[in-house]
């Protein structure tokens, strides 16, 4: 019996270390990438997940599984499947707080995704206080980030005001603006 086990341990950290599946991870990474850039969201979605499946397999840690479960729940969102993205997103964001801490850039894009996954939802006022906190780390983005954060708190200054929060509104509307220029 205790062979058993010791034979079935070996055999469990075995698969757990296949460098196989590492590279397997990696090639699903690249060819998910080249997916999404030409535009093939179905197909993303499948090699993203294969991704994760494999890097989950492997026992890579956090960073990877982080990286990836962020990628899938992205082109989940981006195919409108919002509850699936949701808590994709959800672990990617908890690992990510975990690694980098709540003021990170990566955690900030986390926040972004979530909140437009929130938003699609009709969920406004569960993403208000993952924006408020995107909103401390706004400055630290550029470019096409800095663009898609001016935009998210654009549309939740309209919501927040909405629900009668025109403090918070303002204060969405101000740092939109300000991201803008």
């Amino acid at each position: 019996m205790k062979y058993l086990l010791l034979i079935a341990s070996v055999a469990m950290l075995s698969a757990c270390a296949n460098p196989f599946n590492r590279i397997t991870s990696g090639r699903y990474v690249e060819e998910c990438r080249s997916a999404e850039t030409a535009g093939d969201l179905l197909a993303a979605e499948i090699l993203c997940y294969r991704a994760l499946v494999n890097v989950d397999r492997e026992n890579v840690g956090h960073v990877s599984m982080s990286k990836r479960l962020y990628k899938l729940g992205r082109i989940k969102r981006q195919l409108a499947k919002y509850f699936e993205a949701e808590g994709l997103m959800k672990e990617s964001l908890e690992l990510e707080e975990k690694l980098s801490g709540v003021s990170d850039e990566e955690t900030g894009l986390r926040l972004a995704e979530l909140s437009v996954i929130l938003a699609a939802q009709d969920k406004w006022g569960e993403g208000i206080p993952l924006v408020e906190r995107l909103v401390l780390l706004a400055d630290s983005y550029s470019g096409r980030e800095r663009s898609f954060v001016s935009e998210i708190l654009q549309q939740y200054s309209s919501h927040a005001r909405l629900l009668g929060k025109t403090d918070l509104a303002t204060e969405f509307e101000s740092k939109a603006r300000a991201l803008a220029q």
